[in-house]
């Protein structure tokens, strides 16, 4: 029998198969654990900015070195968008001011790319003062007519801090560059033992479409409109027959920008069939229908639809929770024990509302406590005053109720709300915990325009009545909520915010809005929203339907209480104890404003006068508000607590003569503040 010896070139080949084989049975063992998901949608709907934010979610951000890598992306596409601008101008028959001629020339002068790690001084002074021109805020304004990049009004707001030679993009600066993306992209990231994977042969689908652009034209021809392309797109997709049984999620993408351009662009101008005006919602479901209208295996086809605005982490989260129950449904066995994990780290780390406190006085900073300490939220806060100290320090408390904290930390401290709203944050609720001055400049509305979207809710923790009526002026389609509270709050000498009553109580209600633009349904749903918040944070509150008689009590209190304080320089136990004609005078004041409330028809209690006049007289000695601007010379609320019930006495036929004494006393105090050389004797 005869032999044969193995050479050592056959042991090597051997080897090698092997090894191969090995890697088959890896791969076929991965296989099982992953689920590959298509990214889909027509262009510019958002795809690249998913991609991105799964990497800020799941493959730890970007470090320094992709960051700096970014620069020349973000300053590229600030170039081209003031580009794109200037060269539409004489076809949108705008003038751009003579003074920006040389600018213009500079812009135009730029390549393509801007290939510097630095942005050039004249190249940002440029942008900054071509910003600034009214004609080119008016091609923005049709920027439906030509093709110009989401992100334009974004960097031109960024530019200066862009221009800083230590510039270094930041998270949202990077979800908002635009590369020009063609074919096919490919994502792999991990949570848990669970793997995702963007590509083909997919478990799910997920469609974006960008619902802002409605009103506009292809890049590639522009004689197809975006919309009806993705509408084409989504038919031939959810109806092909390599998608029959594959759940599809659709993503309604770009909210905020397709509600700040619904009422100027009218979406019936390009669906006839439309007939909800510029209400958001009835857009919303319309848009909706088109598409959900178009799946033909509706019986055995699930589309998953959601509202998004892709630039927002805190929603991309959401969207992957909504895959991961899509992908619980189709596959439990194999993926049920990696969704466990995914959802339980979703709950550690996903709060998908953002919150700002607008005002950190004494009461704004107990709210923005008890928000921050209930993890509802992220809870951001504008502190006009204090702020580079309270994001050095923190914030001390000191309650009987909550106990002494020191150094408590937001989630992101400005000091106004044009510095918040660069952040990139889209917030869900707006506390107004500043003062109520109504004449004040800026306004209240030119300060809080920058933060308010679409859909953020207005929430009011102020004395007196008037700045709701500016509101509901200035932001007819966002839901206004109004207060009243007790709240005993100071800040103590030391810089220690100081709770000193054993109570936060709030009663809470809808400053109800019957204008066409703002559905009592979404009132009453927003309302809820904030009563869910503040009940998950802790906060005692009670919510009314109506809550304007409350109010009114309260400032019946306060237009006598605040101001005699103020007045006097008086504590109310040494103005009581002191004068007898002090009651008399706060008798007066009493009266008149609890008989303005009855004329404008409030159901007040029976016994209103009788009743404020006995807490007047068991007050404790305690310091008002307005005493406190008084003493630091600084305007009081004058016009939110005396001058609105005055004015309405006077409108009602209601004598007001002692509101009136009062009212032209206290504006002469804050005149002579405001105008202290003038005021001299």
């Amino acid at each position: 029998m005869g032999c044969v010896q193995s050479s050592g070139i056959d042991e090597e080949a051997k080897a090698r198969n092997d090894e191969i084989e090995n890697q088959l049975k890896r791969d076929r063992m991965m296989a099982k654990n992953e689920i590959k998901m298509l990214l889909l949608g027509a262009g510019e709907s958002g795809k690249s900015t998913v991609l991105k934010q799964m990497k800020l979610i799941h493959l730890d951000g970007y470090n320094a070195q992709e960051r700096d890598a970014y620069k020349e992306i973000i300053f590229s596409n600030t170039i081209q968008s003031m580009r794109a601008i200037l060269e539409a101008m004489p076809q949108l028959d705008i003038s751009l001011s003579p003074q920006n001629d040389a600018r213009r020339s500079t812009i135009l002068s730029l390549p393509p790319q801007i290939e510097a790690d630095v942005l050039p001084r004249d190249v940002a002074d440029a942008v900054r003062g071509l910003w600034r021109d009214p004609g080119v805020k008016e091609a923005v304004r049709r920027s439906r007519e030509f093709q110009l990049n989401d992100s334009a009004v974004y960097y031109f707001n960024s530019i200066d801090r862009m221009a800083a030679p230590e510039y270094l993009p930041t998270d949202q600066d990077i979800l908002r560059s635009r590369v020009k993306t063609t074919g096919i992209t490919e994502t792999t990231f991990k949570v848990g033992e669970l793997m995702y994977k963007l590509f083909d042969n997919v478990t799910a689908l997920v469609f974006l479409v960008s619902l802002s652009e409605y009103d506009q034209m292809l890049y590639e021809d522009e004689s197809v409109n975006r919309m009806q392309e993705a509408l084409t797109l989504f038919d031939s997709i959810c109806n092909s027959r390599w998608f029959v049984k594959t759940s599809i999620i659709l993503f309604l993408n770009k909210i905020d920008l397709f509600a700040e351009k619904l009422p100027r662009s009218p979406l019936g101008d390009y669906f006839p069939d439309y007939t909800g005006g510029d209400n958001y919602d009835a857009a919303c479901d319309y848009l909706l229908h088109r598409f959900v209208s178009l799946n033909q295996s509706a019986a055995t086809k699930q589309i998953y639809a959601h509202y998004t605005c892709a630039t927002d982490t805190q929603q991309i989260k959401f969207v992957l929770s909504a895959i991961q129950d899509i992908l619980l449904q189709l596959h439990p066995p194999r993926v049920r024990l990696a969704l466990d994990l995914c959802r339980h780290l979703l709950r550690l780390t996903t709060m998908s509302i953002d919150v700002l406190v607008f005002g950190l006085g004494a009461v704004g900073s107990v709210y923005a406590f008890i928000l921050q300490s209930g993890k509802q939220a992220r809870v951001s806060v504008v502190a006009r005053s204090n702020g580079a100290a309270i994001r050095e320090k923190g914030l001390n408390i000191r309650s009987r109720k909550f106990g002494d904290y020191d150094g408590v930390r937001f989630d992101a401290v400005y000091t106004s709300c044009e510095e918040a709203a660069r952040s990139g944050r889209v917030f869900s609720y707006v506390f107004c915990a500043n003062k109520a001055i109504l004449d004040a400049s800026p306004s209240m509305v030119e300060l809080l325009t920058p933060v308010v979207g679409p859909e953020t809710t207005i929430f009011l923790i102020q004395n007196g009545f008037g700045v709701e009526d500016l509101l509901h002026a200035a932001f007819p389609k966002n839901t206004v909520v109004t207060s009243v509270g007790w709240t005993g709050a100071r800040y103590r000498p030391d810089g220690a915010v100081e709770l000193f009553t054993r109570t936060d109580s709030l009663v809470v209600g809808v400053d109800w809005n019957t204008g066409p633009g703002l559905s009592k349904e979404r009132q009453q749903r927003d309302v809820k929203g904030l009563g869910e918040l503040l009940a998950k944070s802790g906060a005692t509150f009670t919510v009314k339907e109506d809550v304007r008689a409350d109010r009114w009590m309260k400032l019946v209190w306060n237009a006598a209480w605040n101001t005699l304080i103020a007045l006097t320089l008086m504590r109310t136990s040494d103005f009581i104890r002191t004068l007898d004609q002090a009651e008399v005078v706060a008798r007066s004041i009493f009266s008149e404003v609890i008989a303005v409330g009855k004329a404008k028809g409030l159901e007040l209690p029976h016994d209103a006068l009788e009743g404020e006049m006995r807490k007047y007289r068991t007050m404790k000695g305690a310091n008002s508000s307005m005493l406190v601007d008084v003493q630091r010379k600084t305007p009081t609320e004058v016009e939110a607590i005396v001058g609105y019930p005055m004015r309405e006495g006077q409108r009602l036929g209601v004598a007001v003569p002692t509101l009136v004494t009062i009212y032209a006393l206290l504006k002469a105090v804050d005149w002579r503040h405001a105008n202290p050389d003038a005021a001299r004797l």
